[in-house]
């Protein structure tokens, strides 16, 4: 029996189909026709929460929303193949095929099958899967002030009613962390999933790297450690297993799509796939386009679902990879980078361009030397990673939409991307920079310049670091786009002078020396020739 097996294999081989060995097949299929669901009857297969917020981004719903037909799965598994997972947005299903050769030919047979190729290879069975302010911030203080994000909290902006999916690789103890009684307590997990099928207690029995993304957002010890969205509500979902194989870009697809059927608001992944335990399989910087990676692909078409999608830039900065990773390339998300409490950038934060000449990454956060004592894991001290500074901007997302709960997510991504201090001169280490989310939530709100005069603001004020002016220009007043901006000491000696370019409507722009000036009272001096303000600036 042995040698006729190995003969069939050989004879497949010679004839050019697929190697077939035990294994996970990703099998994508050519249409959703004989679906039992219709675009029509978007209830049966989404949440109210999803069709409100397609309603809200004026988003259609498609076919792309349907399930995969039932009638697909039901055949594949019918021949002898299990179906793991499937993929609404990708028209495809992960299959495991074990040492029966013939099954895989079989399914690539059928009249609906586009194409079938290996994410995973295995001798082993699929049972490998099994486990695996209004605050006083603490140790978070300053990863809170560099965003101004503790002026939203203040604001009432701490990601109430807002629904947060958070994709690991597990949450090591949320079940029993005392930094997590309060969610617990408010019953603000509200699912908990495992891609792979697994228990409940799957996710909480393994990977503390989960815990730590969600104890940056989610975390509530006053004194001790406040994250940046402590009223939010989370789905927990793992689509990780401990080897390195494409089968974990495909279950994060499916992870994406069981996030968009509830309804999230937000999506935060701190993973990243270049390499694989098999080489074959490895990415190559040509593929970093957001058109190549099919995990990619998916996080732009969720971010195209309405969902603010934001995703770790990688930490191979200081290797000679030192580009993003899948799907930190992907087009429309929100990929972040890493610098320390100070602003300064961390080396090991990885960087860009996309293949296709896009900035990468998109915006910054603390995501080094971070303090997690107060969660009660251990050896959480001084960590660091974009993993961490992903949360940190998800969280303020999250936080943001509390406040602005009408506004699109194409708005509110906008004016995160605006408000960061290197929007008018990005680059490929920084992306935009450092946002602002207080600023942000001010070129939200609309009603700045509801006199429709021209009127300037400087915040934070007062401040220790860099303080910004939010200028709004008047549209009488657009036959002058020039702006001048002096810093002025108490003594009437000008420090610094600024000439700006401005649009009508809201402009922003970052003052720099803030951080190097002595602690007094300052004027800045706004002015073009049809408009002119002192505001005064206070440095602690």
């Amino acid at each position: 029996m042995q040698y006729i097996r190995f003969a069939l294999f050989l004879f497949l081989s010679i004839k050019g189909i697929a190697q077939v060995s035990p294994g996970y097949y990703l099998i994508e299929f050519k249409d959703k026709a004989n679906s039992s669901f219709s675009i029509s009857k978007p209830e049966e297969f989404l949440s109210p929460r999803a069709i409100e917020r397609r309603h809200k981004n004026n988003i259609p719903i498609k076919e792309q929303d349907l399930p995969v037909s039932k009638i697909y799965i039901d055949s594949i598994n019918k021949i002898g193949g299990k179906v793991i997972f499937s993929s609404k947005w990708m028209n495809s299903a992960v299959v495991f095929v074990g040492d029966n050769l013939t099954i895989l030919e079989e399914i690539e047979k059928l009249q609906f099958v586009k194409s079938s190729s290996m994410v995973r290879s295995s001798t082993k069975t699929e049972s490998t899967f099994s486990s695996y302010a209004p605050y006083s911030y603490g140790t978070f203080t300053d990863v809170l002030k560099l965003h101004s994000g503790d002026k939203l909290h203040e604001l009432g902006g701490n990601g109430k009613n807002v629904l947060v999916a958070a994709i690991d690789a597990g949450f090591l103890r949320v079940n029993t962390l005392p930094c997590f009684i309060e969610l617990r307590k408010r019953n603000g997990i509200k699912k908990v999933y495992d891609v792979f099928g697994e228990s409940e207690d799957s996710l909480y029995n393994d990977s503390r790297h989960g815990t730590l993304i969600l104890a940056t957002m989610a975390s509530k010890v006053d004194g001790g450690l406040v994250g940046t969205a402590p009223e939010a509500d989370y789905i927990l979902i793992r689509s990780e297993i401990n080897e390195e194989y494409p089968i974990e870009e495909e279950a994060w697809i499916r992870a994406a799509e069981y996030a968009d059927s509830f309804g999230v608001d937000v999506i935060n992944t701190s993973l990243g796939y270049s390499t694989f335990d098999d080489e074959k399989y490895n990415h190559t910087y040509e593929d970093l386009n957001g058109a190549t990676a099919r995990m990619s692909r998916a996080a732009t078409i969720a971010a195209h679902k309405g969902i603010v999608v934001v995703n770790s830039a990688g930490n191979s900065g200081n290797k000679d990879w030192y580009y993003i990773t899948v799907p930190a390339d992907a087009k429309d998300i929100i990929t972040v980078g890493a610098v320390f409490s100070n602003g300064n950038l961390a080396n090991f934060s990885s960087r860009g361009p996309t293949a296709d000449g896009r900035i990468k990454p998109d915006v910054m956060a603390t995501g080094a030397g971070l303090d997690y004592s107060p969660t009660g894991l251990e050896n959480s001290t001084n960590v660091n990673g974009t993993s961490l500074s992903s949360p940190v901007i998800a969280g303020l997302f999250a936080s943001l939409i509390s406040l602005h709960p009408n506004k699109t997510s194409k708005e509110i991504q906008e004016a995160v991307i605006k408000s960061s201090d290197r929007f008018h001169n990005p680059n490929n280490d920084y992306g935009f920079g450092i946002p602002n989310f207080f600023m942000a939530h001010t070129l939200l709100n609309g009603n700045f310049a509801s006199d429709n005069a021209s009127r300037a603001l400087v915040y934070p004020n007062p401040t220790n670091s860099n303080a910004a002016v939010l200028l709004y220009n008047a549209p009488q007043n657009i036959d002058d786009s020039k702006l001048s901006v002096e810093i002025i000491d108490a003594m009437g000696k000008v420090l610094q002078t600024y000439q700006l370019n401005i649009e009508k409507g809201l402009n922003s722009f970052q003052l720099v020396e803030t951080q190097v000036l002595s602690s007094g009272i300052y004027i800045l001096r706004v002015q073009n020739s049809n408009y002119k303000q002192n505001l005064k600036l206070f440095v602690n």
